[in-house]
């Protein structure tokens, strides 16, 4: 407590950290090899344990403050983890990913003495490399807080306008605010000129932090057991993660199975999750739900509700009717962290002073200086208001098309640094609502899934037939769902859309809405996996007010509490999986086909983004075109038969007609608004004009004068909040509205006085199509390839099928009755020309071809002539069952007494007959004919 005491004077001077990126070849403090003879089934990180076979401590001490990195590599035949210890036992940094190949990482500070503890938990006889390394982070002036703000937005324009200005939203919890997070006053200066006004939410996040680790602290104390499913009384760091989807996967076997993702993270970790379903190993044809969480590496109940639900169906399997039924019916996929880089910085970032602080081990060199002349010390061991860590919200991504150097995510604007995983999806891609801005906390990346924890979700939803998917957000008590943008309309599945969202929303209390309700977004999961797959999509927002409140309200949550005790999210999520195993919200596709088979559902097909903004104006240019590829299969049981649950086999937008066009260069009408009398306050002036079905293609309004200060809204139909699709509020009275695609009808630009006395000049132009570039994709149906192959991948069979959701489409021998050129048996038989003695002595020779493995049988006929002279009825020589998977020489030989009745057969016309059938059940015939010299 001494110690304590000591520090607090220092949290007076508060600084950030900041660095630029570290030196790629920075000599590490510590490298050195580990190895063990067997493993043992334990957690490495919980705590410092005694060194044993298994169990290899190293000792380093910290050469900077700042960033700490420890690495393994190798660990061939086994799963080594890795956690550092500071002083007092103090967690530093860990991994327990699934191989040996592991990163971790937190902050140290200079001087502090490191224990470095490598575990082998799984496999045999191993051995693995560890590296240890620091990074330094030099002070900042800076002593700016970072603080919330609900900035008052009562229009779905006025949001849209705050998110262009490239604010970092935190959602909110009004209809008419939207919370943004700030870390600068220039960033304060930015909204008052753009004319917006607000309240401070949260003044100092970072006390809040320190507030809030301690009220967790305190719940822990109190509470044995928390109402989770797990029993979890505080938030999971990464390793924790790690180390429980390992450990459900070894506890429940033939239930649980653990899943690595295809991509490591930029920073190189593993992602992972778990797949539950009754006999989860066997690939059987259920409906999928997945669950992700920790898209924006800030929200850490978004990491935690999906993880308890992993619990609630593997603990719950054999206990609860409820359960049993559901993991009996469905398959459930769960990834907890999608941002795994992200994640770390952010839970790792040592806010809480008694925590830190306090605990630190320091030489006695350095503990003679407290209270330290170093306020970098302080600041990394006790806060970040500038850098932010615990608030970062992006991946790792310090510059587009290059993977950070080593400890450079944590370098000086390492918050404002890095692409949202959750506008760099495919969906809408490059429209409004994400930023093109590397600096802004919403930019959307270079392309669409750029990013690899990004086309990690896609990939993992092109494998599976996910029927329903939630990814977890905090904050603001919302289930959102398509569309993300307002001037795409409802979804081709609406009434299906909001009854699903409205009956999860009525058991945690949180709002149904659209996506675009918020404010316009694009890129997010929800839109392009609805739009790829078909399936329903929806993100949840935790929690009313913060991005990590005190442990205690993510247990009630997650419970419910007040009106909604005994539901919450939990049973908003037994909704969810209901939904999933109900035919009537996607397709099935039943009949039989030979057991062991493969069944592959297949199909490739070119995806849009949006018209693509190119510039803060609202410039756009042509969409951009990427390939989607959907591939899931299903192994036949041993009774040849199956139920396939799938999406349906058309996309929901093919269903409509797309378009996209450029803009002409001429206006199909214009008006000239310029007065030479200002405009007078509180009495707005009005435009009516008129956007016609030839000319919707872009609406521009421009406005200058000496001001000091007009703004531009755009209404459509009459003037109210709801109907406002577009504004420009600058500082000074030079206005632009560009609006592209807008619905036909009547518009009103609104004209208003914010602070001027001055006149102006202004436009208003409605622009139809470039001709030339009218690019027009019709409504259609799309049909799945489904194809019938061996385990070893040859293909058997082939045939398109379409099916609509709500449909049980039987396809009886699915395979026997496929269509196509891939699944047709092709037989073919060509008999040798021969001496007829040669051939009734040793028998005709023929060669047979079947295209794919099939048995056949033979029989030799000669004509009619022939036949009725010497008095032969049917065949003259037949074979047994022949085996063959290509090229086949065959003879078929004649009985004695035929041979020597055929003796008279000169001139005779011998045809030989094929019959064959192959292992689905087709049949050919085939006929070779020759005349016998």
């Amino acid at each position: 407590m001494s110690r304590l005491r000591r520090l607090l004077p220092a949290s007076l001077c508060l600084v950030a950290v900041a660095a630029p990126a570290p030196a790629a070849d920075a000599a590490p403090l510590l490298r050195a090899a580990a190895s063990a003879d067997s493993a043992r089934l334990r957690t490495c990180h919980a705590r410092l344990l005694s060194p044993s076979q298994n169990v290899k401590h190293f000792r380093a001490t910290s050469a900077d403050t700042g960033l700490l990195v420890a690495r393994l590599s190798g660990g061939r035949g086994g799963d080594w983890d890795v956690a550092v210890f500071g002083g007092g036992g103090r967690g530093v940094a860990a991994a327990a990913g699934p191989t040996s190949r592991e990163v971790a990482s937190g902050f140290v500070a200079k001087g502090e003495q490191l224990t470095v503890q490598a575990c082998l938990v799984r496999g045999g006889r191993s051995a693995a490399t560890v590296t240890l390394s620091s990074h330094a982070l030099p002070a900042s002036a800076s002593t700016a807080k970072a603080q919330i703000l609900a900035v008052d937005t009562p229009t779905a324009a006025d949001r849209n306008r705050l998110m262009a200005l490239g604010f970092d939203d935190t959602h909110s919890h009004t209809s008419d605010t939207l919370d943004v997070l700030v870390t600068s006053d220039a960033e304060i200066e930015k909204l008052r000129a753009a004319g917006f006004t607000w309240k401070v939410e949260a003044g100092d996040l970072v006390a809040r932090e320190r507030e809030r680790a301690t009220l967790d602290l305190d719940y822990a104390k109190r509470t044995k057991r928390s109402g989770l499913p797990s029993g979890r009384d505080e938030y999971r760091r990464l390793a924790d993660y790690e180390a429980e989807l390992k450990r459900l996967a070894e506890k429940h076997p033939g239930l649980v199975k653990l899943i690595t993702l295809p991509h490591k993270s930029l920073e190189g970790r593993d992602v992972v999750g778990v797949e539950i379903a009754q006999n989860v190993n066997v690939k059987d044809g259920r409906p999928v739900f997945v669950q992700f969480g920790v898209h924006h590496a800030r929200e850490w109940p978004a990491g935690e509700h999906p993880m308890e639900w992993a619990y609630e169906l593997a603990t719950g399997y054999g206990k609860s009717d409820r359960v049993t039924k559901l993991v009996n019916a469905t398959r459930t996929i769960v990834v907890p962290i999608v941002n795994p880089d992200g994640f770390n910085l952010s839970r790792e970032a040592p806010v809480n002073l008694g925590n830190a602080a306090a605990m630190i081990d320091l030489p006695p060199e350095i503990d003679e200086q407290l209270p330290l002349p170093d306020p970098t010390y302080m600041a990394v061991l006790i806060a970040d208001p500038y850098v932010g860590f615990a608030y970062k919200r992006r991946n790792c991504r310090t510059a587009d098309g290059r993977l950070p150097a080593e400890g450079e995510c944590a370098s000086r604007g390492s918050r404002n640094l890095g692409v949202d995983p959750n506008r760099n999806y495919g969906g809408f891609w490059g429209g409004p609502g994400a930023s093109l801005d590397p600096t802004v906390d919403t930019y959307r990346g270079e392309e669409p899934f750029s990013e690899p924890e990004v086309d990690n979700g896609r990939k993992l939803m092109s494998a599976h037939q996910v029927v329903t998917m939630i990814t977890n957000h905090t904050f603001s008590n919302l289930i959102l769902r398509p569309p993300g943008i307002r001037n795409e309309g409802s979804t081709p599945d609406e009434p299906i859309y909001k009854a699903l969202g409205d009956k999860m929303a009525s058991n945690n209390g949180y709002s149904s809405q659209y996506g675009y309700q918020l404010y316009d977004t694009t890129g997010t999961t929800e839109d392009w996996s609805y739009q790829a797959t078909g399936g329903f999509g929806f993100t949840f927002e935790i929690g009313p007010d913060e991005f990590h409140p005190p442990f205690e309200e993510v247990v009630s949550e997650y419970e419910g509490a007040g009106e909604y005790q005994g539901k919450g999210n939990r049973e908003a999520y037994f909704v969810a999986q209901e939904h999933t195993a109900d035919a009537a919200n996607h397709s099935v596709l039943e009949g039989t086909a030979p057991a062991g088979t493969v069944l592959r559902l297949h199909k490739e097909f070119i995806s849009q983004t949006s018209p693509i903004i190119k510039s803060a104006s609202g410039e756009t240019e042509r969409p951009v075109e990427f390939k989607d590829v959907l591939d899931t299969t299903l192994e036949v049981g041993d009774d040849g038969k199956f139920r396939w649950h799938v999406n349906p086999s058309t996309r929901p937008y093919v269903r409509k007609d797309r378009k996209f066009s450029g803009v002409a260069e001429q206006p199909a009408f214009e008006e000239d608004f310029s007065s030479s009398v200002p405009v007078a306050p509180g009495v707005p002036r009005h435009i009516e004009f008129e956007v016609k079905p030839d000319a919707a293609r872009q609406v521009r309004a421009q406005m200058s004068g000496a001001g000091p200060d007009y703004d531009m809204y755009l209404y459509y139909g009459e003037v109210n909040a709801n109907n406002q699709v577009a504004s420009s509020a600058g500082p000074d009275a030079n206005e632009t509205i560009s609006y592209g695609f807008p619905a036909p009808g009547k518009y009103i630009l609104e004209i208003e006085n914010y602070s001027a006395i001055s006149p102006y000049d202004g436009k208003v132009q409605v622009f139809g199509d470039q001709p030339g570039t009218e690019e027009v994709t019709k409504a259609t149906t799309e049909a799945w390839t489904l194809t019938c192959e061996r385990p070893d991948g040859t293909v058997l069979a082939e045939r398109k099928v379409e099916v609509e959701r709500g449909q049980v489409k039987a396809l009886g021998a699915a395979c026997k009755r496929a269509m196509g050129t891939a699944d047709a048996l092709k037989l073919r038989v060509r008999v040798k020309r021969a001496r007829l003695a040669d051939s009734l002595k040793r028998g005709l020779a023929a060669t047979v071809v079947c295209s794919r493995a099939c048995r056949f049988t033979a029989q030799v006929r000669v004509d009619k002539r022939t036949a009725k002279r010497l008095r032969i009825r049917g065949p003259v020589a037949r074979t047994r069952a022949i085996k063959s998977s290509g090229r086949k020489a065959i003879r078929v030989r004649f009985s004695r007494d035929m041979a020597r009745k055929l003796k008279r057969a000169r001139g005779a016309r011998f045809s030989v007959v094929v019959t064959g059938r192959d292992e689905l059940g087709n049949v050919r015939r085939a006929r070779g004919a020759a005349r016998l010299r």
